[in-house]
């Protein structure tokens, strides 16, 4: 099983940032209100936030140790990111959006990829259309694919579900799940949903002001974050 460790001090600002946990793959959430930390630290390891001490090791993978000097770029990283609101070139098509992490490869590589990811996505016809000719749902799943054609060790998603609508939210949820489930591969997902959360994570990692305040079962996690919020609520 390949374990995600994380341990890091980032000051931002007046907020600090001081994360520690370790996490065995799967569908992992990062879970805790708005303003806790949470898209922060899944810049920082996937290298578009640099700590000020700390590391972070995907598996064996030394990622960032302030310690080493180690602060691995981007692109040696092998990790997929997917931002909020996707992040897709407004004047790519689908197939080149798909492929623009891969432009390098041989042009046989990219094609396969582009087929593979295209069926697995279920955009199988859409590879000519621009972003602004897609659906909410049709261009999150470009963004997955996109980040799945280099082949990551470990995929990130901040808040995925929030540039859609209600109606949507649910099958994309499910899709997601089964995308986990069939390619195998780590995930590490930002929500402040409960329902999302208990729907979809194996794994949460509560944040709270900054810091872990738990790590565990999404039942386990959450049910205990309930209890401290109505605790804060009527401590007066």
């Amino acid at each position: 099983m390949v374990t995600l460790r994380v341990r890091f001090d980032k000051r931002l600002g007046n907020f600090a940032l001081a994360v520690d946990f370790a996490v065995e793959a799967g569908l992992v959430a990062l879970f805790g209100p708005n303003g806790s930390g949470k898209s922060s630290t899944l810049l920082a390891i996937a290298g578009l936030l640099h700590p000020e001490r700390g590391a972070i090791y995907l598996g064996e993978q030394v990622l960032f140790d302030s310690e080493r000097r180690i602060d691995q770029p981007v692109q040696a990283r092998r990790v997929g990111f997917v931002f909020q609101n996707y992040a897709l070139f407004p004047h790519l098509n689908v197939a080149r959006n798909i492929c623009f992490g891969i432009e390098r490869a041989p042009a046989a590589t990219r094609r396969q990829k582009l087929a593979e990811l295209l069926a697995l996505l279920q955009l199988d016809g859409l590879q000519e259309r621009l972003p602004l000719e897609l659906s909410g749902g049709q261009r999150q799943r470009v963004a997955i694919a996109r980040a799945l054609a280099p082949e990551p060790q470990l995929l990130l998603l901040d808040e995925p579900f929030a540039a859609v609508d209600s109606a949507l939210r649910e099958q994309l949820r499910e899709e997601l799940l089964q995308l986990q489930q069939k390619l195998q591969l780590p995930v590490l997902m930002v929500s402040h949903a409960r329902d999302e959360v208990l729907q979809l994570a194996s794994t949460v990692v509560c944040l709270e002001a900054g810091s872990v305040s738990a790590v565990g079962p999404p039942a386990m996690v959450l049910e205990r974050a309930f209890y401290l919020q109505e605790g804060a609520r009527f401590s007066w």
